[in-house]
């Protein structure tokens, strides 16, 4: 994702591109666990579940709000074009 955002650049986007369910979520903020773990807020569960570490822990709590819907599924189709290389003779 850094890579793509690299690539392609974001200085023309504002909050309005983000859709307001994501928006809601991001503007209650983070909070730690018990554990450690930076989670966000308005994806917390209520009762705490049970995890190998903390990275899973963030990940299984965060990773609800951090899916990119509009990109394709296919990796290649969402990278940007690279020039290409190779001489034509």
């Amino acid at each position: 994702m850094r890579g793509l955002l690299r690539a392609t650049g974001a200085s023309g986007l504002s909050h309005h591109d983000i859709p307001p369910l994501f928006r809601d979520v991001a503007e209650r903020g983070w909070a730690v666990t018990a554990e450690g773990g930076r989670v966000l807020t308005g994806l917390r569960p209520e009762t705490p579940g049970r995890y190998v570490d903390r990275l899973a822990e963030e990940t299984t709590v965060n990773g609800r709000g951090m899916t990119d819907y509009d990109l394709p599924t296919a990796p290649h189709e969402r990278r940007p074009p690279q020039p290409c290389s190779v001489a034509l003779l």
